[in-house]
């Protein structure tokens, strides 16, 4: 049957690219991202040894003029969970991923630049403006791709640096702590729970 097929492919990570169906894991849809991290740590495993920073830099370079031709055309970076736009997942899990390898692979030499943010609250400024970039997003058009690419390229990479020099503060260690840990429960559930609701 078709819950069947659905449910057999969704556990296999196989995506079902039909146009009967409105997203490349209908009984979960949120599986469409992990589908990707899935290939893009193949991927990583796979080319490990030849990850040097100048390769790093070529992959980062492509798939970004690749996230933004797919940003021009569709009028957003929100795709990949569709089967007509499955193509242009792979430009955007890419990029965001092998610039996280780069970013984790420089931080060495990259903290020592950043000393201020070791005084202050700027994890806690990071998450005020996460809150306002998000409120501030526009709906569609021309000003929406922009936003995303403006996002994905610039504010995202910065805030996680931020995240990964900055102390917290010490009374809300736990709370974050917490946080980070039902994040991702939360998002892979998301959208069943809420077909069921």
């Amino acid at each position: 049957s078709d819950i069947a097929l659905m449910l057999t492919t969704g556990m296999l990570f196989i995506p079902l690219v039909g146009s009967a169906y409105h997203t490349i894991f209908p009984l979960n849809p949120a599986s469409w991202s992990l589908f990707f991290e899935l290939l893009v740590n193949i991927a990583y495993v796979l080319l490990f040894f030849v990850l040097s920073k100048r390769v790093l830099s070529v992959l980062i370079t492509g798939s970004l003029a690749l996230l933004v031709l797919a940003a021009v055309l569709s009028g957003t970076l929100d795709f990949g969970m569709t089967g007509q736009t499955i193509a242009s997942g792979l430009p955007r899990v890419t990029f965001s991923f092998f610039l996280g390898v780069l970013l984790c692979r420089s931080m060495a030499q990259v903290q020592g630049n950043l000393g201020f943010l070791r005084r202050g609250y700027w994890v806690e400024i990071a998450l005020v403006l996460t809150l306002v970039i998000f409120a501030i997003a526009p709906s569609g058009g021309g000003a929406r791709a922009a936003y995303d690419l403006i996002c994905v390229v610039l504010l995202f990479p910065v805030m996680v640096t931020v995240g990964a020099v900055a102390p917290n503060a010490p009374r809300l260690s736990k709370l974050y702590s917490w946080l980070g840990r039902i994040s991702y429960p939360i998002y892979i559930i998301h959208t069943p729970m809420l077909m069921i609701i």
